[in-house]
């Protein structure tokens, strides 16, 4: 039985020892989730028009959580299989969402009704491409190592948010059609996958526990350690805040628009996202690195729950919409920031498998668990003709309860230092 410690869990990882291989390993990774990241926020900017132009869009988009779910249930066993060779894992897991994507990008152009199974689709897709990534990086990187390279890595995370938003607004502002979009996405997801050669290790290196994961072993693990029951856990109130946060925000913006005009929502999302992702990678750039020298991981760990009470409360005290919506963008450039720079902070004093196996189950089964639990939210809610105000309340709970959480586990990972 594990301790209560994570580095109960550790054990080496494939380090890049030399400075001149780290800096090296630093930039391609940072090229890499670049472009991972500008390929997804088209697509994201591009499915808001396809969903929520649907006969109760908004409400789709808060199930759509628990259909992720469900998809993922059956993804995840099959990660935790492939996770002995990095090569195997990567390349078939990406190459399945590229050629499903392509199938995606053939049915808009059709005008068919792919709206739902799209969103769904990209969920998974943002959730298991992220997770392997931040894995890889986990495995490639010592501790010591990866608090320097990760908040410089990052930033390649936030500037690839800031490209691909920027990009997909100026498209829909031309009136492009969402195939389109979606066909640049898929070169560029051939470009990321391009970019994973050029990092992966020499053929003949050693790597540490190399043997074949079982089905759900990485929940088993989560499960089993308290460290990474507490990540799971800190993982589920995040979902459960932000997807909250991301239905009330569509509801103001269908009321807003007048419903369903597809290609002025893809303009206002598009708009949104560069918004935030210009505040996200000044936040990366400015603010993350500073935090993670001075405080350690409590620095970039509680800056996105204390932004989501301040977007609940204030959307609960009645602040006007355009307020909630500015609120709003701060908490997610918090969240695609310094957030994200913790979230992959957390599992540096891991073992190989967890970083795969259970990084992979917490941030795509785990993280759609709080999608789901939200949906709940929402159908209970509405079932019950629940205000804008009521959603906020629940809000600022869930985001305080995550806040306290963040504050715990900055003290368990300095602590295993």
């Amino acid at each position: 039985m594990p301790s209560s410690s994570p580095g109960s869990l550790s054990a080496p990882a494939v380090a890049v020892t030399p400075l001149d291989d780290e800096r090296r390993t630093t930039a391609l990774m940072g090229a890499s989730v670049f472009v991972l990241l500008f390929a997804y926020y088209l697509l994201k900017t591009a499915r808001e028009p396809l969903v929520l132009a649907l006969p109760n869009g908004p409400e789709l988009k808060a199930y759509a959580g628990g259909a992720q779910a469900v998809a993922l249930v059956a993804l995840v066993p099959m990660v935790d299989r492939l996770a002995r060779g990095t090569s195997r894992l990567l390349f078939g897991v990406l190459g399945f969402f590229l050629a499903t994507l392509l199938l995606f990008a053939i049915g808009s152009a059709l005008d068919w009704p792919i709206g739902f199974a799209f969103y769904v689709w990209l969920g998974v897709l943002n959730v298991s491409a992220v997770a392997l990534f931040w894995g890889f990086a986990n495995e490639r990187f010592s501790r010591a190592a990866g608090e320097r390279a990760f908040p410089r890595i990052a930033i390649g995370m936030t500037a690839g948010g800031f490209a691909g938003s920027f990009l997909a607004g100026r498209l829909f502002d031309a009136e492009k059609s969402p195939a389109l979009v979606l066909c640049v996405a898929a070169g560029l997801l051939l470009v990321h996958l391009a970019l994973y050669l050029a990092v992966l290790p020499e053929r003949g290196a050693p790597v540490a526990e190399a043997e074949a994961p079982r089905a759900y072993e990485g929940a088993r693990l989560l499960w089993r350690d308290p460290y990474l029951r507490a990540v799971a856990l800190l993982l589920v109130l995040l979902n459960v805040a932000t997807t909250t946060a991301e239905y009330t925000l569509g509801r103001r913006v269908v009321e807003a628009l007048a419903g369903s005009d597809p290609r002025a929502i893809g303009a206002f999302y598009g708009d949104f996202y560069f918004g935030v992702n210009v505040a996200a990678l000044a936040l990366q750039l400015l603010l993350a690195p500073r935090l993670v020298r001075r405080f350690g991981l409590s620095g970039v760990l509680v800056a996105a729950p204390v932004m989501a009470i301040l977007a609940f409360g204030g959307l609960a005290l009645g602040v006007p919409a355009l307020a909630f919506a500015w609120l709003k963008g701060a908490t997610n450039a918090a969240d695609y920031s310094l957030m994200n720079t913790g979230r992959a902070l957390l599992w540096l004093p891991t073992s190989r498998t967890a970083k795969y196996a259970a990084k992979h189950t917490a941030d795509t089964l785990v993280v759609r668990l709080g999608d789901l639990l939200s949906a709940g939210l929402v159908f209970g809610g509405t079932s019950l003709a629940v205000g804008i105000e009521g959603f906020a309340w629940a809000g600022v709970g869930v985001a305080g309860a995550w806040l306290v959480l963040a504050v715990y586990l900055g003290r368990r990972y300095r602590a295993a230092g």
